[in-house]
């Protein structure tokens, strides 16, 4: 592992590096530390108990804050045939669903997580699953679950655009004798793949580790300035689905009089400035600020990584989902094959160019540069030993639409943000609309050189 910088995850908290995964609570072994949701920004930190800390650095060496170094790491997990820029290490790339139409129909997209839980946990192949589910509190937050039967798997279906941390349920399936699962995004995973290398009691206990595609996560403050965009206060919220009603799905609001609203995400708005708010709340503005210095977006240490593609040819007829699959090992080959076999999923073979081209990866590909900017105005930064990160001043500049979310935890900026984003959005659409004529006129001048040439 790579060299400790910091003495405890409050000081990576303070940094600005804390993704709030929640994983430093669990190793601590005096209970130093404590998960608390900062009410202000509207994600999960660690409270530090400097009486009770004993320095031993355990919360710092599990921190996927500080320093995630991939090469270690797959060399200890994988034995991926193929390796690629954007997907990593990994074996084969399929494209499925579950087979159960309700259960691909109330998926994130094709069911295929939940499906592929169930079965291994049906087939007594593990004792149950760390999962995360919406607590029906108001207004309802998340929280992970030892799920150890198939209709808690299903209840904890779907996407979650807030904070998510994983201590409670992580720390029940540590304590608990048998096998389990571990569904996360990625940063929770390499959380819990630093832990297999300290702890080998972790790693025999842990049998299979799915992850879930992830261009960034927000805060729940994104939720809130959402709500607030439709006239809802979240204080009236009981529950709130991200996707819901099969694929690409919508948003699901319950309020507390039972009234349930829904709607559309940017994939399918149709009006403009709603698509622009849309992007801002989840995509741009609310943004957790780790997550801006994150290059996996594929969740390279799973055994299974699973998300959504976004084709042409899906966006144009599939109204129920599918999942692209990459199994990166053995571990996690033979869990989609044995599902497949069992009949509880449906696979196909999925072309390696598709799989890299069914994802927006360019957030992803210009991290490098998020890096750069960090490092030249004098803030800590995460390590990633060798992996090739680039920086282009393209890249640096459209790095500044991020800036918002280092503000956007103040409410009395939202009204400035939601002018920003749709600024952004015309000039957006401006420039676009723009690349036609002018590819046009290009294309003319060739053809005409060409028949130039051709007649000399």
């Amino acid at each position: 592992m790579a060299n400790r910088v910091f003495d405890t995850v409050g000081q990576v908290w303070a940094a600005g590096l804390c993704m709030g995964c929640g994983v430093c609570a669990v190793v601590c072994p005096t209970e130093a530390i404590r998960i608390e949701l900062d009410p202000r920004r509207g994600v999960h930190s660690p409270g530090v108990d400097l009486h009770r800390c004993t320095g031993c650095g355990r919360c710092v060496d599990v921190c996927p804050g500080t320093d995630v170094q991939f090469d270690e790491l797959e060399g200890a997990f994988h034995d991926g045939e193929h390796r690629g820029r954007r997907l990593g290490t990994f074996n084969e790339c399929y494209v499925g669903y579950a087979t159960d139409r309700s259960v691909r129909h109330d998926g994130a997209s094709g069911g295929l997580a939940t499906a592929l839980l169930c079965q291994v946990l049906e087939s007594r192949r593990i004792d149950g699953a760390l999962v995360l589910g919406m607590s029906e509190g108001c207004p309802p937050r998340t929280r992970s679950i030892l799920a150890e039967d198939a209709s808690t798997i299903r209840k904890a279906s779907g996407s979650k655009y807030c904070s998510a941390a994983i201590h409670e349920g992580l720390g029940q399936l540590l304590e608990r004798e048998g096998r389990y699962a571990v569904v996360g995004l990625p940063c929770h995973l390499h959380a819990i793949r630093k832990l297999e290398m300290m702890d080998a009691e972790v790693k025999e206990k842990i049998a299979l580790h799915v992850g879930l595609f992830c261009a960034n996560n927000n805060s729940y403050n994104g939720t809130e300035y959402f709500l607030a965009g439709r006239r809802i206060r979240a204080d009236r919220v009981r529950a709130i689905r991200y996707r819901d009603g099969g694929w690409p799905g919508k948003i699901s609001v319950e309020l507390t009089s039972g009234d349930v609203r829904s709607f559309p995400r940017a994939t399918t708005e149709t009006k403009w400035y709603r698509k622009a708010l849309f992007t801002s709340a989840f995509h741009y503005d609310f943004a957790v600020r780790r997550c801006l210095l994150c290059p996996d977006q594929t969740a390279e240490l799973a055994d299974v990584s699973l998300g959504d593609p976004w084709l042409e040819e899906y966006k144009a007829t599939d109204s129920i989902g599918h999942s692209v699959a990459i199994a990166r090992n053995r571990v996690g080959q033979g869990a989609l094959l044995a599902a497949r076999d069992a009949g509880a999923i449906h696979l196909d073979p999925f072309p390696v160019a598709k799989a890299r081209r069914a994802q927006n990866y360019r957030f992803k590909e210009t991290v490098g540069s998020r890096l750069w900017l960090r490092r030249k105005v004098g803030f800590p930064f995460p390590t990633y030993g060798s992996r090739p990160l680039a920086v282009h001043w393209r890249a640096i500049l459209s790095s500044l639409r991020y800036l918002p979310s280092y503000v956007s935890h103040h409410r009395w900026a939202w009204p400035l943000i939601r002018a920003i984003a749709l600024a952004h959005y015309v000039q957006r659409e401006f420039l676009r609309w723009l690349k036609v004529p002018i590819r046009a006129v290009l294309r003319g001048l060739r053809l005409r050189t060409v028949s130039s040439e051709g007649a000399e």
